[in-house]
């Protein structure tokens, strides 16, 4: 049995699992759910989440970057929180970080 609390184990599980759902969120939902009922706390916050932890996905461009922020930013207290949580895991990941600070990242995706 793989160890469900590590994101090897959970994507190893993901991948094992994905021919019998439909769409990879649906497994994934699925998963997340059993890791809840198991350690009374999901593994990723959301789908989102998952992809960024596991892949990487979604750190690459300022348009995927922002995208996934806002599909994050309702998991934290406040929007810095978010964006350090996510650049955290470009740093993780060994990717470049699109951005040098809140402060940059705000003047960047923001008019005015």
């Amino acid at each position: 049995m793989n160890d469900l609390t590590t994101i090897f184990g959970f994507t190893y599980t993901y991948f094992l699992l994905l021919p019998q759902y439909g769409t990879k969120k649906e497994c994934f939902e699925y998963l997340n759910n059993e890791v809840k009922k198991i350690n009374d706390k999901k593994m990723f916050l959301n789908y989102f989440d998952f992809k960024i932890r596991t892949f990487g996905n979604e750190l690459d461009n300022v348009n995927s970057f922002t995208s996934s922020y806002f599909n994050l930013l309702g998991y934290f207290p406040t929007q810095k929180e978010c964006f350090e949580y996510m650049l955290g895991i470009t740093k993780e990941t060994g990717k470049k970080p699109l951005f040098i600070s809140y402060k940059d990242f705000r003047k960047r995706t923001t008019k005015g």
